[in-house]
C-alpha cells in the first residue's frame, strides 16, 4: 500500500513537471488584423490541424495553434493573421512588417 502511494506521487509530479515544460514555449509573435497588415509582405499561409481522436482535445488545439505560430517564426513573420482557427483545423498568414525586427530565438513569457 505504501508503496503504491509513493509511486503515485511520484507519478504525478512527473505528469506535472512535464506539463509545465511543455507550457509557455510559444514564439514572440504579434497577432494582429488584416487591417494591420497592408505595408507588410505576405510570407506565406500555414495551415495546421489537430488530432479529433484525443483525450485531452483542448490540448491538441494549442499544441496546433503553437506549430503555426513557430512555424511563423521560422519564415521570419513578425505579425500574424488568422484566416480561420477552430478546434481541429487553422489557418494564419504570415507577415513581415517594415520597422520591426524579428528574432526566431524570442519567446513570450
Amino acid at each position: 500500500m505504501r508503496t503504491t502511494l509513493i509511486f503515485s506521487i511520484l507519478l504525478l509530479g512527473a505528469l506535472a513537471s512535464a506539463c509545465s515544460y511543455w507550457s509557455g514555449k510559444a514564439p514572440q509573435i504579434t497577432e494582429v488584423e488584416p487591417q494591420l497588415v497592408s505595408n507588410c509582405r505576405l510570407l506565406g499561409v500555414l495551415n495546421e490541424t489537430a488530432d479529433a481522436d484525443a483525450v485531452f482535445q483542448w490540448r491538441e488545439t494549442e499544441k496546433m495553434i503553437l506549430r503555426i505560430k513557430q512555424r511563423a517564426v521560422q519564415l521570419g513573420a513578425t505579425h500574424l493573421v488568422w484566416n480561420h482557427r477552430s478546434r481541429f483545423s487553422a489557418s494564419a498568414s504570415a507577415y513581415l512588417c517594415p520597422g520591426t525586427c524579428s528574432s526566431s530565438k524570442s519567446t513570450s513569457p
